[in-house]
């Protein structure tokens, strides 16, 4: 029990003392505080630096350019001067590193020793300013500062940042610059100048150039010579300027004789200047030229020279004569008279008689219309081409034409006086000619025994005119009334009623030179009956031409000839939905056919291959009422074949449309909005379809609502507006029930 006491008590000494060290660990971190004066950098850098009690610190202290190192000032240490200091920190305490400027001796001399004094040397302090001026005794003058031999100019005082000690020379001379120069610039020459010596004796020389006078030697405005030659002692360096003055002459203008023109340019000019003296004839006289005495010295009624001496100039002019020709345009538009040479100034008189078909428009010179009057008087002032101008007399035709056919030209026509305009009538299929007036009197047409187009020439046309054109239903029944399929091809028998003005038909292929076995037949009273009209087993088309008794054609007609409906009476393909796996068109088909056709085939024309239903026999009564799925959803058309047994008796093609058809235009874009605007344009074929609905992948709007019930077959428009950023809409097309039955996927334009 006392042994277990006594290590209690030590474990309660122990933690005692651990708590004991602890504290006292807290209490023996120390701050060193580093501070600078002047410029430099210490380590520890400036600021508090907290270190264990007892640390051994380096204290290094760098001076920054143009500073030396002072010392360290330790609180509680001293004061000590070498930048490197060691010290143990026992407390906290702040050491501050000293430093302070250099100082730099600037020094200066003279060359020579006797040209001058220089001021402002001395010591100075790093980053201080000096000047140094130099100062020229009598007699020198300051030229430049070198440095170690080396030039480095010629500012007085010189002014610079001290950073390092430095020893400059002045340097002084004895010489002075004489300077010359002229004015103005190409008033002449001056020679002389130079570089003297102190009290020296110097000599410029002024030449005037050949225009000028020499005025004077002048510094600056004051006039010190007005010797060109002058002589003077160099005491200083001086600008000499050589001052000219330029000559002057006088040009005198004068015109021969006074009334035949104006004359300028005459007055005072500096010699050397050009002078341009003008002549201006008077408009009825010529320029001969400029002459000094008897003697031609330009031709040019503008003279330009250079002016060297007083000058008379005279213009000489003399009196001009035109010719005055007269012609007619065109030749044949009339005559002209008076024409010939004649004196400026004097009258002549021009005559122009026009042509029956022409009226006289105008006298002209070029372009330009002189005068309205067949006979013109004017004064003659220069040459002229008078051109008498004749326009033939024009008049208007107009043409119309009644119904059923048309007449060209047709309108207004503007002809010329005696010209003659060609008419040409054509009717309509079926119609002909009827009647053609002119000014309302019937006329005689040109008929052509191969054409139905009439013509009329309307001749030496000498006034406006009228014409009229009718034109007249031929003909009126055109009936093939199929009988038979036989060896000799389709069987008719034709009832055709015509304009009794017809007395023959001829029967022909549109496209096909074959002759029928019945190529003509007489017309009696308006009326053809033929039995037995034979054609081509393969023939659809027949034209029948109608001609009258003289042998023209009055008119033609293409009539179809349908023997298909004696046998495929009826037969529509009504779409009724689409399948989009696989692609395919389902269609309500309704056929009638006649009682002798029992088995009816189906082919797509441009797809033999694919076979949309299997041949099927025709049941009692001849109807078929089926739904197929058209396997080709690109087909546009199927031929139906109808079979008596074996034997085809009619072969006909008919359209496969589709549920709807969709199309898209780009209208505009709004930026601001995000959106776009469109067009869509859909056809509704299917009566199945009962409305139209717009899907995209992003917000769509329909103007017209979505979905739009579809009243019935027929071509809708919807304004339809979706984001930008799409690509894709998709129109479906849906039954009553709200079932899809057709669907187009449209890419954005």
């Amino acid at each position: 029990m006392a042994r277990r006491s006594r290590v209690l008590l030590i474990l309660i000494l122990f933690i005692g003392l651990a708590f004991l060290l602890t504290g006292c660990l807290k209490k023996i971190d120390v701050t060193l505080t580093v501070a600078i004066q002047g410029l430099g950098e210490t380590d520890p850098d400036v600021g508090a630096h907290v270190f264990k009690y007892g640390a051994i610190v380096t204290l290094t202290a760098t001076p920054a350019e143009g500073y030396d190192f002072e010392k360290w000032e330790i609180e509680g240490l001293g004061s000590f001067n070498e930048s490197v200091k060691e010290i143990k920190l026992k407390d906290s305490i702040l050491a501050t590193a000293f430093f302070a400027k250099k100082s730099f001796n600037i020094e200066a001399s003279v060359d020579p020793e006797n040209g001058g004094i220089v001021t402002g040397t001395g010591s100075y302090l790093f980053g201080d300013t000096a000047s140094l001026t130099a100062v020229a005794a009598e007699g020198f003058k300051f030229v430049e500062w070198t440095e170690n031999g080396a030039p480095i100019g010629s500012d007085n005082p010189l002014e610079f940042v001290v950073n390092a000690n430095r020893a400059f020379v002045a340097h002084f001379r004895q010489e002075y610059t004489v300077t010359v120069s002229v004015t103005p610039e190409e008033g002449g020459t001056a020679t002389g100048g130079g570089v003297y010596a102190y009290g020296t004796e110097a000599t410029v020389v002024a030449t005037p150039a050949d225009c000028y006078d020499f005025e004077g030697w002048f510094v600056d405005d004051t006039l010190v010579s007005e010797d060109a030659e002058y002589t003077f002692t160099v005491t200083e360096d001086v600008d000499l300027v050589a001052v000219f003055t330029l000559k002057t002459f006088e040009v005198t203008v004068t015109a021969e004789p006074d009334e035949g023109g104006v004359v300028d340019g005459g007055g005072t000019y500096d010699c050397g200047e050009e002078a341009t003296v003008t002549a201006v004839a008077d408009e009825c006289y010529d320029f001969n030229g400029w002459f000094v005495g008897e003697t031609l010295v330009s031709e040019d009624a503008e003279y330009t020279f250079t002016v060297t001496e007083d000058v008379d100039l005279v213009a000489v002019f003399t009196l001009k004569t035109f010719g005055v020709t007269v012609t007619a345009e065109p030749d044949e538009g009339g005559v002209v008279d008076g024409g010939g040479t004649y004196d400026c100034g004097e009258e002549v008189t021009v005559t122009a008689v026009a042509d029956e078909c022409y009226d006289f428009e105008g006298w002209f010179v070029g372009e330009t219309l002189v005068s309205e009057d067949a006979e013109y008087t004017f004064t003659a002032e220069a040459d002229v081409d008078l051109v008498a101008i004749f326009t033939i007399k024009t008049y208007v035709v107009t043409s119309t034409a009644g119904e059923n056919g048309a007449v060209d030209p047709e309108g207004e026509t503007v002809v010329d006086c005696g010209d003659d305009l060609l008419f040409t009538f054509t009717p309509d299929e079926g119609y002909g000619v009827d009647q053609v007036t002119v000014d309302g009197a019937p006329v005689d047409v040109v008929g052509y025994p191969d054409i139905t187009d009439k013509t009329y020439n309307l001749e030496d046309i000498r006034d406006n005119h009228a014409i009229d054109a009718t034109f007249k239903q031929v003909f009126f029944v055109t009936d093939f009334d199929f009988q038979a399929q036989s060896p000799l091809g389709n069987r008719y028998d034709a009832h055709i009623e015509v304009d009794p003005e017809v007395t023959l038909l001829k029967f022909s292929y549109p496209d096909d030179d074959t002759e029928l076995p019945v190529p003509e037949a007489p017309v009696v009273g308006g009326v053809a009956n033929i039995v037995n009209f034979f054609t081509l087993d393969d023939a659809d088309f027949l034209l029948i031409r109608a001609f009258t008794a003289d042998g023209n054609l009055l008119a033609e007609i293409v009539v179809e000839l349908d023997y298909s409906e004696a046998f495929l009476k009826v037969a529509t393909f009504t779409p009724k939905r689409e399948w989009s796996l696989p692609s395919a068109v389902i269609y309500d088909v309704h056929i009638e056919v006649s009682d002798n056709i029992d088995r009816v085939e189906f082919s797509y024309p441009d797809n033999p291959e694919a076979e949309p239903i299997p041949a099927m026999a025709v049941p009692v009564g001849g109807v078929i009422d089926i739904e197929m799925n058209s396997v080709d959803f690109d087909a546009e058309e199927i031929t139906v074949m109808a079979y008596s047994g074996a034997e085809l008796l009619v072969s006909k093609n008919f359209d496969l449309l589709k549920v709807i058809e969709a199309t898209c235009e780009f209208v505009a874009d709004y930026p601001i909005l995000g959106i776009s605007e469109y067009k869509f344009t859909v056809v509704v074929n299917s009566p199945f379809c009962a409305s139209i609905e717009f899907v995209a992948d992003g917000e769509i709007q329909v103007i017209e609502g979505n979905p739009f019930a579809v009243p019935g077959l027929g071509t809708y428009e919807f304004r339809v507006f979706v984001a930008s950023v799409l690509n894709r809409v998709d129109v479906m097309a849906k039954d009553g029930a709200d079932d899809k039955i057709a669907e187009r996927n449209i890419d954005l334009p």
